[in-house]
């Protein structure tokens, strides 16, 4: 049963949230928007093409060769800044290609609550593999909260297999509709 203590932290929370969670709260607000205008599709699209960057963007033989040429191209950029730019063109690339194969599907039939799910998965699977891939926690300060959610323990693994979950129900129940 919640105490007092339990309350004080909720209204201290809600009256001064942190950067991060203010991120993280605009994240997954501007996803489901993105949902509801482009369709589940798409939306699709670029959470499967986060799944496929990461494997590539890590074990990519050329990384540090590319980020001397930023360096070199840009002088202030830090290394997380260059890494950051080629992940983000790995997932473009990838998106641009899922959309045009796989994901080529009419976004007519799509219900609110099946973007927001995908919405609230897909945006904590992508903050998870930023958090995972390039250990934004020990550039800046992260919220205690935060850091349990996304960083810590098991996390990152649920955080994969969320959005999976939430596709196997969105999928089964297309099949009875």
């Amino acid at each position: 049963m919640p105490n007092i203590s339990d309350f004080s932290r909720i209204y201290q929370f809600l009256s001064s949230p942190t950067w991060d969670i203010l991120v993280v709260f605009f994240a997954v607000v501007a996803s489901f928007f993105y949902g509801m205008s482009a369709g589940k599709s798409k939306l699709l699209s670029v959470i499967f093409s986060v799944y496929l960057a990461m494997p590539l963007f890590e074990n990519f033989p050329y990384l540090n060769t590319l980020v001397n040429i930023l360096a070199k191209l840009q002088k202030p950029l830090s290394l997380f800044y260059s890494k950051a730019i080629i992940f983000v063109a790995i997932v473009v690339l990838l998106n641009l290609i899922l959309r045009r194969t796989l994901f080529r599907l009419s976004s007519r039939n799509d219900k609110w609550w099946q973007i927001l799910a995908i919405s609230i998965t897909g945006t904590g699977f992508v903050i998870s593999a930023l958090f995972h891939i390039f250990s934004i926690n020990q550039l800046a300060k992260v919220s205690p909260l935060v850091s349990q959610i996304f960083i810590e323990g098991n996390s990152f693994f649920w955080w994969l297999v969320l959005p999976l979950v939430v596709l196997f129900f969105i999928i089964g129940k297309r099949g009875t509709e």
